[in-house]
């Protein structure tokens, strides 16, 4: 029994030494990898901060001294070969979550046959300070603090310095984009009643702001004639659509802890968790990452060639804009009896290519940036923070919507409102956080004192191209997945019965389109709601056979970006695609990426006599496409070789056109890169990561 029991203990011994070795060396690997793709060359390599050191000049990159090896094109295994690891993209940090998203802490229980699944992928926090590196700004600041005495009809300011404030404020018509607006400063407070805003000055580096929503029975009462003519329900419905631009799904939940908690654990305990429900819209697709491409199918239900081609290069003023605004989402609420409201803080001209300057609602907040711009000096990309006065300027749209709410609460309401403190780099979106949860929080105690209905959306019209993750497909992920969250109130969620299939949709394949049918859908709900004939009929208007409202209808498991007009540059469904090997261009890139390899074993090669392979054979070919031909072919490929002796080389290069090569280029003392023609144009390939399986390394002269 005790030599039983030894030779059993020696072979359990043995059994755990083998499992041990084998954990152990995978998990130096899978260490090495890591630390060759993010880590290596982000923190422990000062080269690449610099990112100023070049390896060749485009000339001696484009023409190789060394002359072309061979290549064979077959991708067929062989026998010995047929059991290799299929090495994957550079390990991104990957996870395919059974349970939980990262961000948004849903459970991920999407029906088994989804053909477009949601996709799971996180960032470290070092990843996110390298990729994104947002700054974090405090509360603005101003040198002279004032006293204010504010009503309706006047307003005094008390400067703590002594001086006597001077006054800017303005009333001429507002107008969407257009040039910036000069501050004339007046000792006399002039027109306050009928001012949207007024700057104060107590000096020049204090300058205070102030928004006024001022209510009028006039509007109240046309909408409320208009309304009449489909019900004579008297409890309100108020629908907000908030577009924060350039904000990703990801980057939300990143750049918006205290928004984040309020949405995932504040709306569903008490009292809010009476009240109202929260949904995240996790798989929402875009055509592409551009305002201008998004827009137009959330606001008017068109594509933006659809859009163009109504318009048809029409200057500023013409009457084309004002047709086209009988399709946008405030002129189908107006005439349902809604007062509307449209607030944009933009002074550039994106959003009027579309709709026009003029426009077509009760209110319009957008003359207040352009003097903003002015009087504070800040813009949409600027990379300093936005301050007016106190406050940060996104701030002042959320407090102009929030007197509207309240000015017209007897009243059907329906606002749009389109922030750009998202819209470049520099940090300023995590400057909204605090605002937002607050109006957030405001505004659902309001609506849970029976002030009517409530339907909110918090949406994007698509994220950030972020230069440093050009070539990753979490970049590409992220930067295509746009927020797109809801709230609404739980007793207009039963009487709609809706629950249940918005719990359902929130990982299908939205589209932009879902949005403006679902906002016409909800429209209707004080009147009865939308029969099934005019929802049918609703749905002809669009340029697409595949469109639902997100609150009654389920979308389909077999939706396809080309279902809804995503192309398939912009398609989140995608995952890497096999290369046609055969192809003359996919064929270049081959070689290209060979000479590459070649460069990077010279580079890394522990002796001078080491013998040059010559013959490469393919036995795996992939790519990720993340941009389109149009916008630079950004691509990722990722290729397995067997060169010589049967060893297996793994080798990934980022591939664009030459103009976009500055966004993530690699150290090029380590990894080299290349220059070379297709069809006329000038594309640029650096090999981003090299790797021999197995113990061949010598063979080739590598460490």
């Amino acid at each position: 029994m005790k030599l039983r029991a030894i030779i059993i203990g020696i072979v359990a011994l043995f059994i755990y030494s083998l499992i041990y070795f084998a954990y152990t060396y995978k998990s130096e690997v899978s260490q090495t990898v890591y630390e060759d793709s993010f880590f290596y060359y982000a923190n422990n390599d000062s080269s690449a901060k610099k990112n100023s050191d070049s390896f060749l000049d485009s000339k001696n990159a484009t023409n190789s001294n060394s002359s072309s090896p061979i290549v064979s094109y077959d991708t067929s295994l062989s026998e010995t070969q047929e059991n290799l690891t299929d090495i994957s993209l550079k390990p991104s940090l990957k996870i395919n979550h059974s349970l939980l998203d990262e961000y948004g802490n849903l459970p991920w229980t999407y029906p088994p046959d989804l053909y477009c699944k949601p996709k799971s992928f996180s960032f470290t926090d070092d990843e996110i300070k390298y990729f994104w590196n947002y700054k974090n700004y405090e509360k603005c600041k101003v040198e002279v603090l004032y006293e204010a005495e504010i009503s309706p009809n006047s307003m005094s300011i008390k400067c703590a310095n002594g001086a006597s404030p001077e006054y800017f404020t303005d009333t001429r018509p507002e107008r969407l984009g257009g040039p910036k607006i000069i501050a004339k400063w007046q000792k006399d407070l002039r027109d306050y009643p009928n001012s949207q805003y007024v700057m104060a000055k107590c000096n020049t580096n204090s300058i205070y702001s102030f928004v006024f929503n001022r209510f009028k029975k006039q509007i109240e009462d046309n909408a409320k004639i208009k309304s009449l003519k489909f019900s004579n329900n008297t409890r309100p419905l108020t629908v907000l659509l908030l577009v924060f631009d350039s904000v990703s799904r990801g980057n939300a939940y990143r750049s918006w802890p205290m928004v984040k908690d309020f949405l995932l654990n504040e709306i569903t305990q008490k009292p809010f968790s009476e009240k109202f429900s929260f949904y995240d819209f996790a798989n929402a697709a875009i055509p592409d990452i551009h305002t201008m491409d998004n827009m137009p199918q959330i606001l008017l239900g068109l594509t933006l060639s659809q859009t163009e081609s109504i318009l048809k290069a029409s200057t500023s003023g013409s009457s084309k804009f004002l047709e086209i605004q009988k399709k946008s989402i405030w002129n189908f609420f107006s005439e349902l009896g809604y007062v509307t409201m449209v607030a944009h803080d933009d002074i550039f001209d994106y959003l009027p290519k579309i709709v026009g300057r003029e426009i077509l609602v009760d209110y319009v907040f957008t003359n207040f940036w352009k003097a903003c711009l002015s009087v504070y000096g800040f813009q949409n990309h600027n990379t300093k923070q936005r301050c007016a006065g106190d406050q940060d300027s996104h701030y002042f749209s959320l407090n102009y919507t929030s007197q509207f709410i309240r000015n017209y609460n007897k009243s059907n309401k329906f606002v749009y409102m389109h922030s750009n403190a998202g819209h470049e780099t520099s940090g300023n979106i995590k400057t909204v956080d605090k605002d937002l949860y607050e109006f957030l929080v405001s505004t659902l105690k309001f609506y849970d004192e029976k002030n009517g209905d409530l339907a909110l959306f918090i949406v994007s019209d698509h994220g950030i191209k972020f230069s440093r993750l050009q070539f990753e497909d979490r970049g590409f992920y992220d930067a295509r997945i746009p927020m797109t969250f809801m709230i609404m109130n739980k007793e207009m969620e039963e009487n709609m019965a809706a629950k249940e299939i918005l719990q359902y949709n929130q990982y299908q394949l939205l589209s932009r389109f879902d949005i403006n049918l679902a906002l016409k859908n909800v429209a209707y709900y004080p009147h009865g709601d939308l029969s099934k004939e005019n929802y049918e009929n609703l749905k002809k208007d669009y340029p697409v056979s595949d469109v639902v409202s997100i609150f009654r209808e389920k979308i389909r498991n077999d939706r396809k970006c080309e279902d809804i007009k995503v192309p398939t540059f912009s398609c989140t469904c995608k995952d890497f695609e096999e290369i046609n090997t055969s192809g003359s261009s996919e064929k270049k890139i081959i070689e290209n990426l060979i000479l590459l390899a070649n460069k990077y074993i010279d580079i890394h090669k522990t002796k001078k006599s080491c013998k040059k392979i010559e013959t490469w054979k393919v036995i795996k070919a992939k790519k990720f496409e993340m941009m389109s031909s149009k916008d630079g072919w950004d691509a990722f490929y990722d290729m397995t070789f067997i060169v010589q002796n049967n060893v297996i080389i793994n080798t990934m290069a980022n591939f664009c056109s030459e103009e976009n090569k500055e966004g993530s280029k690699l150290p090029t003392t380590k990894y080299p890169e290349t220059t070379f023609y297709i069809e006329k144009t000038n594309y640029y390939m650096q090999i981003s990561h090299f790797e021999i399986e197995g113990n061949n390394k010598k063979e080739i002269c590598l460490e």
